[in-house]
């Protein structure tokens, strides 16, 4: 019985590195949707596992204008790895986020000699990131990604969903 727990143990370890590997890097582009602001966001991460089954992302979001609003992320995220079957990954993610929002001016004429303005308004607040992705290996290089994080930051909480592809080096 307990050469058949070593077996069983050997085989999850080998199995898990057969994916993600200690010290491996990856660099990323990803297109996303934020809920709350209702916006299209383009992204770029990078992606290194300081274990085989830990990895840290850090990564930078912009979300277009819509509304006269635009706003814009940078996350610090960690990762824990579960290979689930060959070439998918899939992770829980906790971290962190520093979420810009800019808010332009606006000037609107009510007729005659009378007009409401308003200056832009910015600010910038940090808050935690929660969410879950998955990996889907492509090739030995390339993996297909998606991703579900909630941004829980002061006046802006949101989901925002995403997918995107990664070169492993």
């Amino acid at each position: 019985m307990k050469k058949l727990g070593l077996l069983v143990a050997a085989i999850i370890i080998s199995a898990t590195t057969v994916f993600a590997q200690k010290g491996e890097k990856s660099v990323g582009v990803n297109l996303g949707y934020g809920l709350d602001i209702e916006s299209v966001k383009i992204g770029a991460n990078f992606k290194y596992n300081f274990t085989d089954e830990i990895r840290v992302a850090p990564s930078f979001d912009y979300f277009l204008k819509k509304n006269n609003v635009t706003m814009w992320a940078v996350n610090a995220d960690a990762n824990y790895l579960f290979n689930v079957a060959e070439g998918i990954k899939v992770y829980p993610l906790a971290g962190l986020a520093l979420v810009g929002v800019s808010f332009d001016g606006f000037s609107y004429d009510l007729g005659p000699g009378m007009s409401i303005e308003s200056d832009g308004v910015s600010n910038t607040e940090l808050g935690i990131n929660l969410g879950a992705g998955a990996d889907f290996r492509l090739t030995e290089v390339i993996d297909f990604n998606v991703e579900a994080k909630y941004q829980i930051v002061d006046n802006w909480n949101q989901l925002v969903l995403s997918v995107g592809v990664s070169y492993k080096f």
